[in-house]
């Protein structure tokens, strides 16, 4: 299992996701986990086996503005923005090196 917490500049991070993906050489599925009030936890049928994992985390808020999407029919929804930083997510360097039983750990994360 995997659980800890992640911050945006020393902030929990009210709602979020994060994937975990397997690098060359690690024998196991990818897995994600919802974070909620700054937690995270992965066990039971998401299991992930030991090895190594980059970690993306993505958040997203409400900017207040309204758009317009066309599918399936159109209608006015509110606009969502991405506040986790490219680094951490599309270009993520984070990863996480996993030994079996429980492992702990925190990102602490910077929009900076």
């Amino acid at each position: 299992g995997l659980a800890g917490k992640v911050t945006l500049d020393d902030v929990p991070l009210e709602r979020g996701r994060m994937t975990f993906l397997p690098v060359e050489g690690t024998n196991s599925p990818s897995a994600g986990a919802e974070i909620i009030n700054g937690a995270y936890a992965i066990s039971g049928t998401n299991e992930l086996q030991p090895g190594k994992f980059r970690v993306e985390i993505w958040s997203q808020k409400k900017t207040g503005k309204k758009i317009t999407i066309n599918a399936p029919a159109p209608a006015e929804v509110d606009e969502f923005e991405e506040i986790v930083p490219p680094q951490y997510n599309r270009q993520s360097k984070e990863s996480i090196d996993l030994t079996a039983g429980m492992n702990s750990r925190d990102f602490a994360l910077k929009s900076r």
